[in-house]
């Protein structure tokens, strides 16, 4: 790798630490509430900030923008099967006939929504399937 090469992997890998960390704290949290926001945000950076350095460790490149990311991460990990279910989940197609298939075949047995709070992991997994699908 070259010294940038190296810089982008380490800095992502950084950041996707840092917010790791942050919700590593809010174990000890009192309200649920209060934390919602910054949970979400720490979550969806960590899991970009780790996609973003696996693309830049597997190719050397690196993204300006998230959509580049997923686009990219699609490519060089999940279409390849080198990452580990729910991050290997993806659709082949935008179209609806194609996808819904796709998503009720991940979904499996899940009753779990996007519109009540997971109980199960399983619910948690049909949430989780229920993204894919816009």
């Amino acid at each position: 790798m070259s010294v940038q090469e190296e810089n982008t992997v380490l800095e992502q890998l950084f950041l996707g630490l840092h917010h790791l960390s942050a919700l590593d704290q809010f174990r000890s949290g009192t309200t649920v509430v209060d934390y919602a926001r910054v949970g979400v945000l720490a979550w969806y950076y960590g899991v970009a900030n780790a996609a973003s350095a696996m693309t830049a460790a597997q190719s050397g490149s690196f993204q300006e923008d998230h959509a580049g990311t997923a686009r990219v991460w699609d490519e060089q990990i999940a279409s390849r099967g080198l990452a580990m279910a729910p991050f290997s989940w993806r659709v082949t197609s935008l179209v609806a006939q194609t996808y819904k298939a796709e998503v009720n075949a991940l979904k499996g047995n899940s009753t779990g929504s996007l519109l009540t709070g997971p109980v199960t992991k399983q619910d948690a997994l049909g949430a989780a399937a229920g993204y894919l699908s816009g």
